[in-house]
């Protein structure tokens, strides 16, 4: 990747307030907002199809083409050098994480082998919330489409999701994590301490220059 190019992305709980925190940031700091996948890629109604109808690995594979084009595209199409992106690669492992262990590690290992081609975030912040309140804020999304995909997320979903954020704030050395819990924050709160996180680490990385 492009050295000039930076990435702050968001992982977590859904309904944890992802997408409304990351596009406040990203106006913030002016940045393009993307998703991790790739918009173009989820044209025709696929994401649906590849969330609830295909089989598993190649869900797995779709979802991690479409990160590797959105990298495609921050290196030779978008102008911006700053991009926050709505969740990373990452996203894809967290939704298979209570598969069998050889599952599991089939993912590990199309992106282990697949790394380069992939946006590799240099902070990615996971934003937690209690599974009361992630409900509370999924039955307020007026999205239907995307209400609807939340649908999945019972107490199990959300246990599955909550261990594999601490696996990977823990064993994942590519990119730096900031781990929120945004309970009983305000998303101006939230949105302030990720300014401060990615100031740090750009004062950070002129002072190495």
């Amino acid at each position: 990747m492009n050295t000039m190019k930076m990435i702050f992305a968001f992982e977590g709980h859904n309904g944890v307030g992802k997408s409304s925190i990351a596009k406040e940031v990203a106006k913030k700091i002016n940045a393009k907002y993307l998703y991790g996948v790739d918009q173009d890629v989820l044209k025709r109604d696929l994401k649906e199809t590849f969330i609830k109808d295909a089989y598993w690995y190649a869900s797995a594979l779709f979802f991690l083409s479409g990160n590797m084009e959105t990298k495609r595209k921050i290196e030779n199409v978008y102008k911006e050098d700053v991009f926050v992106i709505d969740r990373s690669y990452w996203s894809t492992l967290a939704v298979h994480w209570d598969r069998d262990k050889d599952d599991v590690e089939a993912v590990k290992s199309i992106i282990k082998n697949g790394e380069k081609f992939l946006p590799i975030p240099n902070i990615i912040f996971i934003l937690t919330a209690d599974y009361n309140t992630c409900k509370e804020r999924i039955d307020k999304k007026t999205d239907k489409v995307g209400k609807d995909l939340d649908s999945v997320v019972d107490e199990k979903y959300y246990t599955k999701e909550k261990n594999f954020y601490k696996w990977l704030a823990t064993n994942n050395t590519n990119s730096e994590f900031v781990t929120i819990d945004t309970t009983n924050l305000s998303e101006k709160e939230v949105v302030d301490i990720c300014i401060k996180n990615i100031k740090s680490y750009m004062e950070g990385i002129d002072k190495n220059d």
